[in-house]
């Protein structure tokens, strides 16, 4: 882990936080840090070993309340009400319907109540937050909750020396100015969402909000133009891209970066010139941190390219069979980082990963050149009737066909044999589906679903056991084995 400690100074007059509509500079975010500290330190039970914070208070209050308890020494969980973990635990902020704990309210009327008793601050709240962070090295700081493929998440465990290893090799190879105006659609519970902001606190750089989750097209495009760096997944940046007529402003200087699922090529080619200079993808995990990045020309010379490792970064692979591994054949990779998390948070206990190597469950090899290639994922691989094939691959096919929006390709088990199941979101009918899909998948049967949507989760990524199960069902309740419901199957 790095030693050295981050050197911070930042400008109380500069803006902290903005949406287009209202700035609040790091003085007030300094004031209301300080205040928070008091009202909470008040009213907090004395023995609360986590404080939750609801997803429905605003991002400026989250981050106020976050930088509050890392100052009083309690580490924090940004909660999701689909998540259904941690229901017993105290949660701060606005009334949450998905959580059945104890509720400690804070909105903007409780802030501004405390703000007008307490003492003017100069600096001394936003001080106490970095030097908490600094002075405290193996305190627990974030509980962080992965996406999850099958749609129950992990806690991951971040410490503060975690927190500021990422942010150090975050300056390494991506640096941040306090001049850069940062728009971050990922939630705050993803690594992107939070250690990037945390990025521009060190700095003293902007971080650009959005109301109501972004889901007003004017004020997200509004609040787009003004960034000068944009963290996001590849679906949130397609359909930006299809609202696109014509350049946005400031395309010149701005970066997109992407993670969670990975970006098809032609994002590159139609980003650059159109919303950014330069579109990057960055590759790593909730557990790991971000381990290395992956440029336009790396992606379209194969797919799955996801650039050389940072320096700080070890991998192991390990082979799926006892046969001879060719460097170049797919194995199970295994990662360890300078600043990956300490392991699994599990009834208050820290459970290390396995061997201290973390396992992603993807597939992939080395090329001469150090760059590192992922084949996909070890859940992606399909077995029907004794055939191994990459759903990943098929995927990948049917998506590049006119005409097929998405599709995910699964094996169910129905009247006790393997059967492959492909879905579709397409307006295509069901014949024209039927003979394009054909064209992908040759010398093997197949039932064919077509849905109005196939969800992925707040990371772009396919939830597969969750879909798999839903692909079971809707084959067993057929009218009769072998057969399809009529027109489009109902949406998972």
């Amino acid at each position: 882990m790095f030693k050295k400690k981050t050197k911070r100074k930042v400008d109380l007059k500069s803006i902290a936080f903005a949406d287009g509509t209202r700035e609040i500079s790091y003085g007030t975010f300094s004031q209301d840090i300080a205040a928070t500290t008091d009202y909470l330190r008040k009213e907090l039970p004395s023995d609360v070993p986590i404080v939750g914070i609801s997803v429905y208070t605003g991002p400026y209050l989250h981050w106020v309340i976050h930088a509050a308890c890392t100052v009083i020494g309690v580490p924090t969980l940004a909660m999701r009400a689909n998540q259904q973990v941690y229901t017993d635990i105290l949660v701060v902020g606005s009334k949450d319907p998905g959580h059945s704990g104890a509720l400690l309210e804070f909105n903007h009327a409780v802030l501004n109540d405390i703000r007008a008793t307490a003492a003017k601050d100069k600096g001394k709240g936003f001080e106490q937050f970095i030097h908490s962070m600094q002075a405290n090295d193996s305190r627990l700081n974030r509980i962080l909750l992965t996406s999850g493929s099958t749609g129950l998440p992990k806690s991951v465990p971040l410490t503060n020396a975690v927190n500021l290893a990422r942010h150090r090799i975050d300056m390494k190879y991506r640096p941040m100015t306090a001049s850069d105006r940062v728009l971050i659609t990922m939630g705050r519970d993803t690594t992107g969402g939070f250690n990037q902001t945390l990025d521009c606190f060190f700095v003293g750089a902007t971080v650009l909000m959005l109301q109501k989750g972004g889901s007003d097209p004017k004020q997200f495009g509004a609040v787009f133009r003004q960034a000068t760096r944009v963290i996001t997944i590849p679906d949130v940046l397609v359909s930006i891209l299809n609202r696109v007529s014509e350049p946005v402003i400031g395309w010149e200087k701005r970066t997109v970066m992407i993670a969670g699922s990975r970006p098809d090529a032609s994002l590159f080619s139609r980003c650059t010139g159109s919303i950014c200079s330069e579109l990057v993808s960055f590759y790593g995990s909730t557990e790991v941190g971000v381990v290395s990045e992956a440029s336009a020309a790396q992606l379209e010379s194969q797919p799955g390219n996801v650039g050389v490792l940072y320096e700080g970064v070890s991998v192991q692979f390990s082979p799926l069979t006892d046969a001879p591994n060719n460097e170049q054949e797919p194995a199970l990779i295994h990662f360890k980082s300078d600043w990956m998390a300490p392991g699994y948070w599990v009834d208050g206990e820290i459970e290390p990963f396995e061997n201290g190597w973390f396992v992603p469950g993807d597939l992939g090899y080395m090329l001469d050149n150090n760059e590192l290639i992922i084949a996909g994922r070890r859940d992606d691989v399909l077995n029907l009737q004794g055939e191994k094939f990459s759903a990943v691959n098929i995927e990948t096919q049917l998506k590049a066909l006119d005409g097929i929006e998405d599709a995910f390709v699964t094996v169910v088990n129905l009247a006790s044999r393997g059967r492959l199941v492909v879905m579709l979101k397409s307006l295509l009918n069901r014949a024209t589906l039927k003979k394009l899909a054909s064209s992908v998948i040759t010398g093997t049967n197949f039932y064919l679903l077509v849905a109005d949507e196939i969800p992925r989760n707040h990371m772009g990524k396919l939830e597969r056991v969750r879909l798999t199960a839903f692909c079971q069902k809707t084959l067993e309740q057929a009218p009769k084995a072998g057969s399809l419901p009529p027109g489009n199957a109902s949406s998972p």
